[in-house]
């Protein structure tokens, strides 16, 4: 089915389109396939079977770049491919993903929409069509990630291949209310000092990447500057992996995060969400349109050579699905008694603790997402709380609820449980249930 433009000046992308960029599931129980990351992005762009290609509505934009690629922004010579799964869930999420969902707008801007297609929500995804290398990558992002629900993620960055990853910004809160909707990372995330999250109000700001070299995280800085020139936050990258670019490619993607076991985490009544932004450009590393870092750059006027019509890749046999290693939780409880002055107080504390059950692999370094609940029948209220952690060198994560605080009373008691356990890359082992809930009387 070809999609036309939702109003006049607005390029879509046909329907029928299939991508050279297939992924499978970040963050879920579905099985990886052998060409992904454990966030369920490619190894390489161009891997997986040749199949027909998107094709643009607008000549001019044909004639820039040549089909089946279009030109964003205008007259600047980035060609970009736009993704759809074919109908299928796949990584990041997993998510549906379709060609209607990316458009260029009147205004120039390039919009990715998460909004429902054939009864289901789908995603927008591009990326471009050639490694740019080394220098400042600068984007002016319209959307106000203040708005965004907690559940749904926007980000331009750069990938190569498994662990070689640059997230230029980063908008979610990762179905976590209380914590920053704005993040810079290095890959792998789960590196202690590889993430720098902040909180950011308003919309169009830019945030510049400067890669500057690929031998030391710190060779990776960003910026984020507000339209009025202040700049909002800065960060040179502390841990993480640096490579030499050669097949990385930027893209940029609007999704909705599932933690493990929901399938639709978005609030009741949700219509569509709108990932805009206005401008991109690349400056290569020594070129004299770079400012200096500390100097909010100017995203304008990034023109490269247009590229040679692309040609379709090679069939290649689909990978064989690699099941995912799996972990058993576990939820223990603590409870003392103290007595002072013939009055008794009581206090509950809860420590889940998450172990690797498959043979050879360890949960070293893998990030972890769970979420407590309690109640103390005394005083008959309870809470919820959620955390992120990361599993020690021996493969181990242990995190320790809140306490239920101290209760001086004859009768009660407290009880914890675990909701949810959210482990990227990993399944509940087999038999496992949550929530798990362990009581204690007093």
């Amino acid at each position: 089915m070809q999609a036309t433009g939702l109003a006049a000046g607005i390029f879509h992308l046909s329907d029928n389109a299939q991508p050279l960029d297939a992924r499978t599931p970040r963050r879920s129980k579905q099985p990886d396939p052998a060409n992904t990351d454990d966030r369920g992005r490619p190894l390489d762009p161009f891997k997986g079977p040749a199949k027909k290609q998107p094709i643009l509505e607008n000549s001019a934009v044909l004639q820039a770049c040549g089909a089946p690629t279009f030109e964003w922004p205008a007259g600047s010579g980035y060609c970009w491919w736009s993704r759809s799964s074919g109908g299928a869930l796949q990584g990041p999420g997993p998510n549906y993903f379709d060609t209607s969902n990316v458009a260029v707008a009147a205004s120039g801007s390039l919009q990715l929409t998460i909004q429902q297609v054939g009864g289901s929500f789908a995603c927008g995804e591009v990326f471009l069509d050639r490694s740019l290398g080394l220098g400042d990558y600068i984007f002016t992002v319209e959307t106000d990630p203040s708005t965004m629900d907690k559940t749904l993620v926007g980000s331009p960055f750069l990938y190569a291949e498994n662990g070689n990853e640059i997230d230029v910004i980063e908008y979610s809160r990762w179905n976590l209310p209380e914590i920053e909707n704005s993040q810079f990372v290095l890959q792998p995330y789960t590196f202690q000092g590889s993430t720098k999250r902040y909180n950011q109000t308003g919309g169009s700001y830019t945030a510049r990447m400067r890669w500057s070299g690929t031998s030391q995280p710190s060779e990776v800085l960003f910026e984020t500057w507000s339209p009025s020139g202040v700049l909002v936050a800065s960060w040179a990258a502390e841990n993480g992996t640096n490579f030499a670019p050669a097949h990385e490619r930027v893209h940029i993607n609007h999704w909705i995060f599932k933690p493990q076991g929901i399938s639709n985490p978005l609030p009741a009544g949700f219509g569509s969400s709108l990932f805009s932004l206005s401008c991109f450009k690349h400056c290569p590393l020594g070129d004299a349109s770079c400012t200096p870092m500390g100097v909010m750059p100017s995203c304008a006027g990034g023109v490269v050579p247009p590229p040679p019509v692309p040609s379709s890749p090679s069939p290649s046999p689909s990978p064989s699905p690699v099941p995912l290693p799996s972990f058993t939780p576990t939820l223990a409880l603590t409870f003392t008694t103290n007595k002072n002055k013939g009055t008794k107080t009581y206090t509950c504390t809860a420590r889940l603790t998450v172990k690797s059950t498959s043979t050879g692999q360890t949960l070293s370094g893998v990030n972890l997402n769970w979420t407590w609940s309690s109640r103390f029948s005394v005083a008959n209220s309870g809470f919820p709380y959620s955390g992120l952690g990361s599993t020690s060198s021996s493969g181990v994560f242990s995190s320790t609820a809140p306490q239920s605080g101290v209760m001086s009373a004859a009768t009660g008691g407290c009880t914890f449980s675990v909701d949810s356990v959210d482990l990227a890359g990993w399944q509940l082992a087999p038999g496992v249930q949550l929530p798990l809930r362990v009581s204690q009387a007093w």
